[in-house]
């Protein structure tokens, strides 16, 4: 198939999806409800729901064959058959296995074309510039390392300038150092902008160091749901005036020794609340199982 047709398929897939999309109003703009896809007999996705918010960096990990690849098309409407709902009121970009590019144009002319594609005015030479990619941008694509690859995909999924990513492996291919280059372009980008991603990698350290929140799945269920959360040992022992700074936090929590609980996502957001109201913090750690507890105890499980 000739990338102008795959790319009318695709807007004629995206035209039938949005009319399954749930648009009520919801706490996460971005969502797979009770979803459930089949392959003949085979079930690749069973009653899955999962939920992104604003900014915030979920992560999906499971073994080969658990489903991730096809939940993440069904979120970027690249599969439209399927049970259930899913929630997206806002735009999505997305990397999800291997982009179909010019190969014989430069990573520079790709991403122009698909600016104009898509409407936009994003500066995608500052993207390059950013991905560390400013020497490469005049090369044909045809000779760019899978890396090098990967990273012109997350900048063509960024062209659209969308709320929302969808990023299967994006650093696959990678060294280590452009491996933690790139998750920290992404953590920034996610503050900055306020952009929700879904990202899914084998790589159970980077996924747990990057990601606010981690689904587990595996024989197309979600199994588990990691969430990290940080420790804060503070001087005041008034229970009643932290309970009151953190009212607004559903997921903060006191022990009876007076530690603080509060997911990672929340802690620099905490940090500043006890600063504003002057609260000393004596001690900050992370108080979750790790990941990759979780992921292999997920795994022996479904053995026993």
């Amino acid at each position: 198939m000739s990338i102008r047709s795959y790319l009318l398929f695709s807007i004629y897939r995206f035209e039938y999806w949005m009319q399954k999309i749930n648009k009520k109003g919801a706490a996460y703009m971005l969502a797979l409800q009770d979803v459930t896809k089949k392959y003949g007999n085979q079930v690749a996705l069973d009653e899955v729901n999962i939920n992104i918010k604003e900014g915030e960096i979920v992560g999906l990990v499971g073994p080969n064959g658990s489903g991730k690849t096809t939940l993440m098309k069904i979120l970027n409407g690249l599969i439209v058959n399927y049970e259930g709902e899913v929630v997206r009121n806002e735009s999505i970009g997305a990397l999800i296995e291997s982009p179909k590019y010019f190969e014989h144009k430069s990573g520079l002319y790709n991403l122009k074309y698909f600016n104009d594609l898509f409407g936009t005015k994003q500066d995608v030479g500052k993207l390059l510039e950013q991905l560390n990619m400013d020497h490469y941008k005049k090369k044909s694509v045809k000779k760019y390392s899978m890396g090098m690859k990967q990273r012109l995909g997350i900048a063509l999924a960024l062209t659209a300038q969308p709320e929302y990513l969808i990023l299967d492996e994006p650093t696959n291919g990678m060294d280590p150092s452009g491996v933690r280059e790139v998750l920290r372009y992404l953590r920034r980008i996610a503050e900055r902008n306020n952009i929700g991603m879904l990202i899914s990698s084998h790589i159970l350290s980077d996924i747990e160091s990057l990601c606010d929140k981690v689904y587990l799945i595996h024989n197309g269920k979600i199994k588990k749901e990691h969430r990290p959360l940080v420790g804060f040992a503070v001087e005041d022992k008034d229970i009643g005036k932290i309970e009151h700074i953190l009212l607004d936090m559903q997921d903060a929590s006191i022990t009876d020794n007076g530690i603080v609980k509060v997911p990672k996502s929340e802690s620099k957001k905490v940090s500043q609340l006890f600063d504003e109201h002057g609260i000393e913090i004596k001690q900050i750690e992370e108080k979750s199982v790790s990941l990759e507890e979780m992921y292999f105890d997920m795994v022996e499980e479904d053995y026993k």
